[in-house]
């Protein structure tokens, strides 16, 4: 549900800086969508949404063609605009049936979603930065948010790059880590973004998938040195 939350925040920021005026089903529609989800290698799972379900056999090389996920977009916004907030289509939210594993932070007080909230829990979930130790951290800081979506346009050009045709999608987290890192070190060519950056974040795993190495605390911490002038700032840290 703080996804929702981080979601808000960002898509503030998002319009004041492009002098635009998304809401939050336009920005998921007409920006999230595209760079997320339609292509063959998704930047993030679609968890138990239509966008994977039925399941895709990713580790066999099995890809939705254009026609499926075209589809598995409709329904997943069919979905959201018609049926009640839960953990298949709002991240972060719980599951429906209390007897569910994923049935947390349920309450008798009755809260009310709209649909917004829905579509922003998406926005709000790829912001997510991910550390070693399997942690996830989220800010509410704007410089952090809009820095974090300025880099998402390189890890899609990666996943479409056939140079890197092993390397494994759904590891948003995991670059925006590495994406911040990079991007306030010394070793950041603002005309050339990705220069001499591919060796040091990516490895070969037991699989022999290529992916995206996930970020030490220490390197987040110092690039955070370098957006964030204020003396204390809060994060929500969760595990997937």
């Amino acid at each position: 549900m703080y996804t929702t939350v981080i979601g808000k925040k960002f898509l503030e920021a998002y319009n004041k800086r492009e002098n635009s005026n998304y809401t939050a089903k336009e920005f998921f529609e007409k920006v999230f969508i595209p760079v997320f989800y339609d292509h063959p290698k998704y930047l993030m799972t679609g968890g138990n949404s239509p966008l994977e379900n039925p399941k895709i056999g990713w580790k066999k090389g099995k890809y939705p063609s254009k026609e499926e996920r075209i589809e598995r977009i409709r329904k997943t916004v069919e979905k959201i605009e018609n049926s009640p907030a839960d953990a298949s289509i709002a991240i972060g939210f719980p599951s429906l049936d209390l007897s569910a594993t994923t049935s947390a932070q349920i309450t008798n007080l009755l809260i009310e979603f709209n649909k917004n909230d829905i579509y922003l829990s998406w926005i709000g979930s790829g912001l997510g930065i991910g550390v070693s130790g399997g942690l996830i951290l989220l800010f509410d800081n704007p410089e952090i948010l809009l820095q974090t979506f300025d880099g998402w346009k390189y890890y899609r050009s990666y996943l479409n790059d056939k140079t890197y045709e092993k390397l494994r999608g759904n590891q948003i987290t995991t670059w925006n880590g590495q994406w911040l890192s990079h991007l306030n070190s010394e070793d950041y060519i603002k005309e050339n973004p990705l220069m001499g950056y591919t060796e040091k974040a990516m490895q070969t795993n037991k699989s022999g998938e290529m992916e995206f190495v996930t970020q030490k605390w220490v390197r987040i911490i110092i690039a955070l040195t370098n957006i964030i002038r204020e003396k204390n700032i809060l994060a929500y840290i969760y595990n997937l």
